[in-house]
């Protein structure tokens, strides 16, 4: 099958960004998503695995929406996790109408000029502010690094990709949140940042998941004590719904 280099050059840009948005984590991990509605929680579904490891993809109509990432069997969050999350999203709030612009010129703008005027002079000035918006919002990132809690070489790790493929920038509030490490209770967080609606459906699905869990590991031992533990504990949270 012969492809025209209009439609290598869109599913190029799809690919990459869908490439760059997966993420291999483990069964234990939950993902703290905070989107224009409120906070959500999310566990990886274990029904996409790669060797070991669980696949994890974002919601791709959404990468303005922060995305973190701490343990389900955390015992206690830390006071500064909570308070770098704080901070991090209100200094997101410069970020994230580069990333919206973004999402509208690359999946929006870009395809309409390519499959109608090709590789024509409107495409290249589409292609020409998809770079400027890049750039514009690295130099954004860079002046808050601080708040963002951005070392030196995860800023220079965000400019490579951003720089190198804009189709990776799209996912660069994602790729600042992933980076800060997190001690956070899930049940604790949840009671307190989530309505009673996602409160239960994440109750449902951690169960559902800890009893899988349970299944595959020896009974009595330490790891199923502490799955038993957990359950009770999600358990006693949703009845109280």
């Amino acid at each position: 099958m012969n492809l025209s280099s209009e439609a290598w050059l869109l599913f190029g840009v799809v690919g990459f960004y869908l490439y760059d948005s997966i993420k291999l984590v483990s069964g234990n991990q939950v993902f703290l998503i905070k989107g224009l509605s409120g906070w959500r929680l999310k566990l990886p579904s274990d029904y996409l695995r790669f060797q070991s490891s669980l696949v994890f993809l974002p919601n791709p109509a959404c990468p303005w929406a922060s995305l973190y990432k701490s343990d389900l069997f955390c015992e206690k969050s830390s006071v500064d996790s909570l308070d770098n999350i704080l901070q991090i999203n209100d200094a997101l709030r410069s970020i994230k109408p580069f990333v919206v612009l973004l999402f509208i010129q690359m999946l929006v703008f870009l395809p309409i000029c390519v499959l109608r005027y090709g590789m024509g002079l409107l495409t290249l000035v589409v292609v020409s502010s998809i770079y400027g918006t890049v750039f514009f919002m690295v130099l954004v990132i860079f002046i808050k690094k601080i708040e963002l809690k951005l070392t030196p070489k995860r800023f220079m790790s965000l400019l490579f990709d951003c720089i190198a493929c804009p189709p990776f920038a799209l996912n660069a509030i994602r790729k600042i949140t992933l980076m800060l490490p997190l001690q956070i209770n899930v049940l604790e967080f949840a009671t307190e940042y989530l309505g009673d609606r996602r409160k239960e459906a994440f109750f449902s699905e951690a169960i559902k998941r800890l009893d899988d869990m349970m299944l595959i590991c020896d009974e009595g031992g330490d790891h199923h004590i502490a799955l038993s533990k957990l359950k009770d504990k999600l358990l006693g949270a949703s009845n109280e719904l």
